[in-house]
Parts: C-alpha cells; sequence; structure tokens
C-alpha cells in the first residue's frame, strides 16, 4: 500500500510537471504572437503616416465640411477654414470645432 502511494504520487507529479510544460510552452506561443501582432500594427501606422500630410487633411476637413453642410439637419451659418486644414463650422443649434 505505501508503494502504491508513493507510485502514484510520483506520477502525480509527473504529470503536473508535464502540464506545466504545456503550460509554459503555450504562454510563449502567446507572447509571439502578440508580438507578430505588434510589428504587424506597427507597419501599418509607419505605411499609414507616410501618406498623411498636410494636404491630405485639408481636403478631409474640405470633404467633411461639405457633408455637414449638405446634412438636412443641420442649418449652417457660416465656416471657417484655418491653415493646417482646421474648420471651424457653426450651425444654428451647435458648434462644432473640428
Amino acid at each position: 500500500d505505501l508503494v502504491t502511494r508513493a507510485i502514484e504520487a510520483k506520477l502525480r507529479a509527473e504529470q503536473e510537471s508535464q502540464q506545466m510544460e504545456f503550460v509554459i510552452i503555450k504562454e510563449k506561443q502567446e507572447a509571439n504572437r502578440k508580438r507578430i501582432e505588434a510589428q504587424g500594427i506597427s507597419d501599418f501606422q509607419a505605411i499609414v503616416s507616410e501618406g498623411i500630410n498636410a494636404q491630405l487633411l485639408e481636403w478631409k476637413g474640405i470633404e467633411a465640411t461639405e457633408t455637414l453642410a449638405k446634412s438636412p439637419n443641420a442649418k449652417p451659418k457660416w465656416f471657417t477654414a484655418y491653415p493646417g486644414g482646421r474648420i471651424k463650422y457653426d450651425v444654428s443649434t451647435t458648434n462644432f470645432k473640428l
């Protein structure tokens, strides 16, 4: 009976050890996946930031202003465009600052 319990304890310890090895392997795989994801995000941000400049931002501001001006929910009073694409849009009920 003592031998049986010793064998069972040894088997449990081996199983726990194997389980911990499995957990460590899975955690390392997850860490590697996160590194790959972070590199992909970094690459994406680098690509996008290369294409963004003051002229594009100004153009997007103009497009947004057009969309606001055409909205049936807003009655524009006036627009003011600032250098760098900033636009102030005043409507009868709300004052937006982009």
